[in-house]
């Protein structure tokens, strides 16, 4: 399900290699990918994520918030009560790197 969707996932890794292996041989994830944000959110909940809202947050209906950068974010808690998040980056939606040039190697490593 999440291997088709725009999300960002940050992960602590020791091995850079080893864990990019795992997150995309094993689970199916690939990195930098593009897709409906909100509706991935729904299916997530559909299968039994239980996503948060926070007080002040102007989260919409799927409980998902828009930074005023058009980053949106949606978070959710896993079974031992750890609280994730799926991030959706406006500049990679908008195919913008130059706002983070950081990250334009990266994307343009990603597309090829």
């Amino acid at each position: 399900m999440l291997e088709s969707s725009d999300q960002v996932a940050f992960v602590a890794a020791t091995n850079l290699d080893r864990a990019r292996a795992f997150y995309e041989q094993t689970l199916g994830l690939r990195v930098l990918e593009h897709g409906d944000f909100a509706a991935s959110v729904r299916a997530l909940a559909v299968q039994g994520a239980a996503f948060l809202r926070y007080d002040g947050m102007n989260q919409d209906d799927d409980a998902i918030w828009t930074t005023p950068s058009g980053d949106k974010v949606a978070w959710f808690a896993d079974p031992d009560g750890n609280t994730l998040s799926l991030t959706q980056f406006g500049w990679l939606i908008s195919g913008s790197h130059n706002r983070y040039p950081e990250c334009r190697k990266l994307a343009r490593h990603q597309r090829s």
